[in-house]
């Protein structure tokens, strides 16, 4: 988790589309194509990519892809 964060584009109805870039220099977090989180921290440039779950929480996802240039 890099932040904890509100965001008045969330879609409290239906499917949120959420996307992480992953630049050399920083990471760039958007939901419904909205920037909501800028991070220049290094430490998550690298490693596996995966979904998880936290909490009681039932999870749901459709859509999950990954890959250097998504369109």
């Amino acid at each position: 988790v890099l932040r904890e964060t509100r965001s008045p584009h969330l879609n409290k109805t239906g499917w949120n589309e959420l996307k992480v870039r992953i630049e050399k220099e920083r990471l760039q977090c958007y939901l419904n194509d909205e920037l909501v989180i800028e991070s220049n921290d290094s430490v998550y440039t690298s490693g596996r990519v995966g979904l998880c779950k936290f909490r009681n929480t039932d999870a749901e996802f459709k859509g999950f892809r990954v890959g250097e240039s998504l369109t």
